[in-house]
């Protein structure tokens, strides 16, 4: 169940940082539909991390930070025909494959 929640609270953060900042260049329209997934994202993230610290005592959830960072800074790179994007959801993608199992673990 947390696997889930937490697979889903990455890939929230991944594709709403990556639309956000896809649209910020040619239209506001969609801004606070990706700001607001975005923060969603951030809220299921917390819940996983809160029942997992509060079952392992693990410092894994710290780790979290630094995607958030991570999702937040690499896309404001300026790398031709989008790179900085690609470069974000493929190091973030494989990130959010590996906490989710490591997270699925530590609940069992």
């Amino acid at each position: 169940m947390y696997k889930i929640i937490s697979f889903v609270a990455y890939f929230l953060l991944l594709i709403s940082s990556v639309n956000y900042y896809s649209m910020l260049q040619s239209t506001d329209e969609l801004r606070y539909l990706w700001i607001t997934l975005f923060v969603l994202g951030v809220l299921m993230q917390m819940y996983v991390n809160q029942k997992l610290f509060r079952r392992t005592a693990t410092k894994l959830v710290y780790l979290d930070i630094l995607l958030v960072l991570w999702v937040i800074w690499v896309p404001g790179i300026v790398l031709p025909y989008g790179l900085s994007r690609l470069l974000m959801i493929t190091v973030g993608m494989i990130y959010a494959l590996i906490m989710a199992r490591k997270k699925q673990a530590l609940m069992n």
